[in-house]
C-alpha cells in the first residue's frame, strides 16, 4: 500500500494545481503517519527525547502528524511549479536586518537552515530584490555540488560578491542533516547533545568582515509561511583565534535554531535523523 502511496504522489505532483497538491499532499501526510511506523519512530526520537514533549500526550501525537504532513508537503522538486504559484500567503520578518547590513556596504551572508518550507525563501528573495547573488553549496537550492573544488571556487567569488556589497547564502546545518563533503566542522550543544556545524560560513564572514544574518522559515498553524531574519552575527564583535571567534559566532546561530525547533516543532522534518554525528575538525 505504501508504494501505491507513494506512485499516487509523484501522478499528483504532475496533474494537480498547486492549491490542490498543497491539498493532496496533507492528505498523504496524514495517511502516512498511520501507515509509516519507521517514520513515527524517528518522530518520536526527536519529540520525546530531543524536545522533552512525552509519548502518548496529545501535544506529541499532533507534531508527529504535522511533521509528516510537512515532510510530504515539501518533498516537490524545487523547480516545481508549486513553488512559485502557490497562493500560501508569506511573511517576512525582520527584513530591515538584511538591508541595515547592506546599508553599511560590506554585504551579508544569509545562514539558512533545512527547517521548516526554506525551498521558498529564494523565490520569496527574489520578489523583495534580496536574491543571494552565489550560494553554497554552489547550484543550491538546484543540484547542489559539494566537491572541493567547487567549495574552493565559492569561496574565491563569495569574497569578491561581499566586497561588492552583495548577498551570499549558505546552508548552516548540513551537519544536522547528514550532509558530507562540506569542509571544517565544529561541534556545539544543541538540543541536549552535540551536533556539528559547518566552520566555513563563519570563517568567510571574518576574513570579509562580513555578518551573518540567520534566517528561517516555518509553517504557521493557519498556513501561514514566514520567513524570519534574525539580528546579524557580526565577526568584529567576537575575540580570539579565528577558531575561538568561528565557534562563538556559530554558537549564537545554534542558540537561535535550537529555540526555533523549541517553538515549532512541526517544521523539524529534516532533523528525524538527529543526531548525526559528523567528524568535528576546528
Amino acid at each position: 500500500m505504501y508504494q501505491s502511496l507513494l506512485s499516487s504522489r509523484q501522478l499528483a505532483a504532475k496533474a494537480l494545481p498547486p492549491k490542490a497538491l498543497g491539498l493532496y499532499l496533507s492528505l498523504h501526510g496524514s495517511v502516512e503517519y498511520f501507515l509509516a511506523k519507521e517514520l513515527r519512530a524517528r518522530s518520536r526520537v526527536l519529540l520525546a527525547e530531543h524536545l522533552n514533549i512525552p509519548p502518548h500526550t496529545l501535544s506529541h501525537q499532533l507534531y508527529a502528524l504535522q511533521i509528516c504532513q510537512n515532510l510530504q508537503r515539501w518533498s516537490l522538486p524545487v523547480d516545481h511549479a508549486y513553488w512559485k504559484k502557490s497562493s500560501i500567503r508569506h511573511e517576512m520578518v525582520g527584513e530591515e536586518h538584511i538591508h541595515r547590513c547592506l546599508s553599511d556596504g560590506e554585504g551579508v551572508i544569509l545562514l539558512v537552515s533545512h527547517f521548516g518550507p526554506w525551498l521558498f525563501l529564494q523565490h520569496e528573495l527574489e520578489l523583495r530584490g534580496l536574491a543571494p547573488t552565489l550560494t553554497y553549496p554552489l547550484g543550491w537550492p538546484h543540484e547542489p555540488t559539494v566537491d572541493i573544488a567547487s567549495r574552493m571556487r565559492f569561496l574565491r567569488q563569495a569574497r569578491q560578491a561581499l566586497a561588492n556589497n552583495s548577498i551570499v547564502g549558505i546552508m548552516g546545518d548540513v551537519g544536522l542533516v547528514g550532509v558530507p563533503g562540506l569542509g571544517r566542522m565544529i561541534e556545539l550543544p544543541f538540543l541536549g547533545t552535540k551536533a556539528s556545524f559547518p566552520i566555513g560560513g563563519a570563517v568567510l564572514a571574518m576574513r570579509a568582515s562580513s555578518p551573518l544574518v540567520p534566517v528561517f522559515c516555518l509553517r504557521q498553524a493557519d498556513g501561514r509561511h514566514s520567513i524570519i531574519c534574525t539580528p546579524p552575527i557580526n565577526p568584529r564583535e567576537y575575540a580570539g583565534t579565528e577558531s575561538e571567534r568561528a565557534a562563538g559566532m556559530l554558537a549564537s546561530y545554534a542558540r537561535r535554531l535550537e529555540q526555533m525547533v523549541k517553538q515549532y516543532p512541526q517544521n523539524a522534518y529534516s532533523y528525524l535523523s538527529f543526531p548525526i554525528r559528523v567528524e568535528a575538525r576546528t
